[in-house]
């Protein structure tokens, strides 16, 4: 508490040491709720101690139950009273030459008794050479409960313009959502917990930086966790994007784990991750720390889909593995990692896909240029009875492959894909279409039934056998 003050990051550690202060928890009255925080300090009032700037941090509240809050941030407790959509908004926005400053401990969404669609966002937006927008919330957070049909949304934004900076930041973000609504194939019960929609129509996470001298930044220091049970149940993200166009900079940055379990009688989990550029003078970045681990679990059916893309000149990174594991009596996974229209390129430590209780599963990993991609290690595992298809530089179209607004058409490529290891286990097959030189070594389980690998031979010339690429496979 005595420590000068001269980040949100360095706010959040004076908190956790100490600083802390409640929340201020507030109802709605209205049929229809909207909840809208504003207002903020500049960043010229930093390099003070939190007892210091607390003075600065009083917010105003429109639409609930209190006219302010302070650094102790909100919970929304909508009671199951709007009878339409709700919406809790928390945003910091700066014009030309301005700064604003929005930082706060917490922003929470509960409801008993949801009815109608809950949104819940945060947002930065910097307009205009100078601007300086910024929101900081350390614990994000939705809890919807109901009998029947529930649907959550949180996003996090962070929008600069005409040489503005914005930032969004967080601590962590935890979403769940229950149904206790039973359902059947012929009437479903359908509850969502998100961010964004559409897929990619609507990011949940993005940074987008648009003309010379722009940059935004999205980051999560932690973990963010999606989770939902019900009778066909919906956890996802449509988009965490970084979007830099006409110079901008935007960079959105996940210290932790990016997860979501969906978990119902039918059961959907899903993420669409792009770094994308116009061009050269713009830049790009998704930065996972952690894993992004997808998991779908139903008793009757299971659907996980993730999409990784670099376009232009942007760059995808996940240290940890990116997984997607569906466990049903039908289960399906598809995935995409593709780098495509220019330089840029994804690296990821490893991608796993394992299909459970029985059904299929589809892996194509693209780029149309060198160093497109770096997977470390290729991890696939399918039951007894059922299959994996992994497609490497190979062509993806709609007759012979998926195509849709997720999963995007490509010609095969001859540009070589280095993948040091691929494991195959499990106890049903993996069907291998390589286009080029792929593996180092591929290790196949004693368990596995059948590994199946096609080979597009070409000719090239190496200064001896030794030079030249080799794959060995182990069983």
């Amino acid at each position: 508490m005595l420590t000068a003050i001269h980040s949100f990051a360095e706010y959040m550690g004076a908190i956790n040491h100490g600083g802390a202060t409640a929340a201020t928890n507030v109802s709605v009255a209205s049929p229809t709720a909207v909840v809208d925080v504003s207002g903020g300090f500049s960043r010229s009032a930093l390099s003070h101690t939190v007892t210091d700037l607390r003075p600065s941090m009083t917010y105003n509240v429109a639409g609930a139950s209190a006219a302010t809050i302070n650094d102790g941030g909100i919970v929304v407790d909508l009671q199951g009273n709007p009878t339409a959509d709700s919406r809790v908004t928390a945003h910091s926005d700066a014009g030309a030459h301005s700064s604003n400053l929005m930082w706060m401990q917490t922003m929470a969404v509960h409801d008993a008794a949801s009815k109608g669609a809950t949104m819940a966002i945060a947002s930065a937006t910097a307009s205009g050479a100078g601007s300086d927008a910024e929101i900081g919330i350390q614990h994000v957070s939705m809890d919807l409960a109901a009998a029947g049909s529930v649907n959550g949304l949180t996003n996090l934004v962070a929008t600069a313009t005409d040489g503005g900076s914005a930032h969004t930041l967080v601590g962590d973000v935890t979403l769940h959502m229950i149904s206790s609504g039973i359902g059947t194939s012929l009437a479903p019960i359908f509850s969502y917990i998100h961010m964004g929609d559409g897929e990619g129509a609507q990011a949940g996470i993005l940074a987008s930086a648009s003309g010379a001298g722009s940059s935004a930044n999205a980051g999560v220091a932690g973990n963010v966790s999606l989770s939902g049970h019900g009778d066909d149940v919906y956890a996802y993200d449509s988009g965490v994007f970084a979007q830099g166009t006409n110079g901008g900079s935007a960079h959105t940055d996940i210290g932790g784990n990016i997860s979501f379990a969906a978990d119902g009688r039918e059961a959907h989990s899903y993420i669409l991750v792009d770094a994308s550029t116009d061009g050269a003078a713009s830049a790009a970045d998704v930065h996972v720390h952690g894993n992004v681990e997808l998991d779908s679990a139903g008793t009757q059916s299971a659907l996980t889909r993730a999409a990784v893309r670099a376009d232009g000149t942007g760059t995808v990174e996940i240290d940890g593995h990116l997984s997607a594991d569906s466990s049903s009596p039908d289960s399906t996974s598809n995935m995409q990692v593709i780098a495509q229209g220019g330089s840029g390129a994804i690296s990821i430590g490893s991608v796993d896909m394992s299909i459970e209780g029985g059904g299929r599963g589809w892996l194509d990993l693209f780029t149309d240029h060198s160093g497109g991609l770096n997977i470390g290690t290729v991890n696939l595992s399918a039951a007894g009875g059922y299959d994996i298809s992994l497609h490497v530089q190979n062509a993806n179209d709609a007759v012979n492959g998926f195509v849709n607004s997720t999963f995007l058409a490509h010609t095969d490529s001859a540009v070589n894909v280095s993948i040091g290891t691929a494991n195959v286990g499990g106890a049903g097959e993996v069907h291998m279409f390589l286009n080029s030189q792929t593996f180092g070594t591929i290790n196949q389980a004693a368990s596995a039934t059948m590994l199946d690998v096609h080979y597009q031979l070409a000719d090239q010339d190496f200064a001896g056998v030794g030079a030249a690429p080799i794959t060995t496979t182990t069983a």
